[in-house]
């Protein structure tokens, strides 16, 4: 009796270990169902998230996973850039000075244009010897290099008075100047204008030959309707006389500021022409 019943418990026991054996496989496929029945779909990156991505002209940029995580968006990438413009380089001045600064025409302002160079802030225009450059500006020669040592006058643009500074150029006829001791003449007087008579507010080299707004330093006396006067720096000179019915030309006043040299045939008191 007690055999059998150990043989029905065996039998028992086989059964409950296949019926086991038989619901394991099942289980494994039912387990990715379990908890909601969800769509099975699985997360690559996390919502918001962001990383590099290559453009199609090269550059980097950025791409961001959709709000499912599922995917991350198309890459976005920066408008392409537009290229800088080539420099073009000053023409050469007379001597072999330098050109310009080497800036594009189309960026200069319009009152830097040299031809195909932009002048420099301390440059300014000129046509030397039928070349038209970039050339450094000055108020005297002391400014100026051995290639271009005098500091010429420039023109007055609509007549008047010339620019406050001139340029470097290889031109020593007439140099600015402030005082004698600049010029080799020894005499810095006057400037005169197109007309040859009217005197400049700014004093260039000249010649110490007591002529009209030439020097009259040392023995030299004037000649003329002129008196050997003093401007301010001390510089020597002939000035014209005016007053009496006598006018100034140009622009040019009549009065007393150019101080009488007191070996001079003129009264201390004698009117000059000045600019």
């Amino acid at each position: 009796m007690e055999l059998r019943r150990v043989a029905v418990e065996l039998v028992r026991a086989r059964r409950s270990l296949l019926a086991f054996a038989l619901l394991v496989p099942v289980a494994g496929i039912a387990l990715p169902s379990c908890g909601g029945g969800g769509s099975g779909t699985k997360e690559v990156c996390t919502p918001g998230e962001t990383q590099a991505c290559i453009c199609t002209n090269g550059s980097t940029g950025a791409q961001s996973c959709a709000a499912d995580g599922t995917q991350f968006g198309a890459c976005t990438c920066a408008p392409a850039g537009t290229g800088g413009t080539t420099s073009t380089g000053g023409t050469s001045g007379t001597g072999g000075s330098a050109g310009g600064t080497g800036s594009t025409v189309a960026a200069c302002p319009t009152a830097r244009v040299c031809e195909a160079a932009c002048c420099g802030t301390d440059e300014v225009c000129i046509v030397e010897a039928g070349v038209t450059r970039c050339a450094q500006s000055c108020t005297t020669s002391s400014e100026c290099t051995v290639a271009m040592p005098c500091c010429s006058l420039l023109a007055p643009a609509n007549g008047g008075s010339p620019p406050a500074k001139g340029a470097c150029t290889s031109d020593v006829a007439a140099c600015r100047c402030t005082t004698g001791s600049q010029c080799q003449s020894g005499s810095c007087s006057p400037a005169l204008a197109a007309d040859g008579t009217t005197p400049l507010g700014v004093n260039t080299c000249s010649a110490n030959d007591g002529t009209p707004y030439d020097g009259c330093n040392g023995s030299q006396s004037c000649a003329g309707n002129t008196c050997c006067v003093h401007d301010t720096n001390g510089n020597s000179f002939c000035a014209v006389i005016c007053g009496n019915g006598t006018m100034c030309t140009g622009g040019a006043q009549c009065s007393n500021a150019y101080s009488i040299d007191f070996l001079s045939s003129c009264s201390t008191t004698q009117k000059t022409c000045s600019p």
